[in-house]
């Protein structure tokens, strides 16, 4: 059962970090990490520098933040097609983190977005 209570977490986290749903709550303690996801996400898109004639600006990534707000990893799960602009994003990740810790009442050790 906690697997499934995990991979629901991991679901809504992805849909709230891609299209900005304004609540996600952790199954076990019920806290909202939106408004987390929602920090990070504005600080990937303020450090990424697509390149200029860039077709296509969509790649996504798979990573994992670690309870301190450290970067554990970080994979794409869909690439652009272009490497330079793959590359562009990833290092916008890796500039972005570490970024703030977890709620203090958090029990999860990692999160996957």
């Amino acid at each position: 059962m906690n697997c499934k209570k995990n991979i629901l977490i991991i679901i809504s986290l992805i849909l709230c970090f891609i299209v900005g749903i304004n609540s996600v709550y952790s199954v076990e303690t019920s806290i909202d990490y939106a408004s987390y996801i929602k920090t990070m996400r504005k600080k990937v898109r303020s450090n990424w520098k697509p390149p200029i004639n860039s077709q296509s600006k969509h790649v996504t990534f798979l990573i994992t933040i670690l309870k301190d707000g450290n970067l554990q990893s970080s994979k794409i799960i869909e690439s652009s097609g272009n490497s330079i602009l793959d590359t562009s994003a990833q290092n916008a990740i890796d500039k972005t983190f570490p970024i703030q810790p977890f709620p203090i009442d958090a029990k999860e050790t990692s999160l996957n977005i």
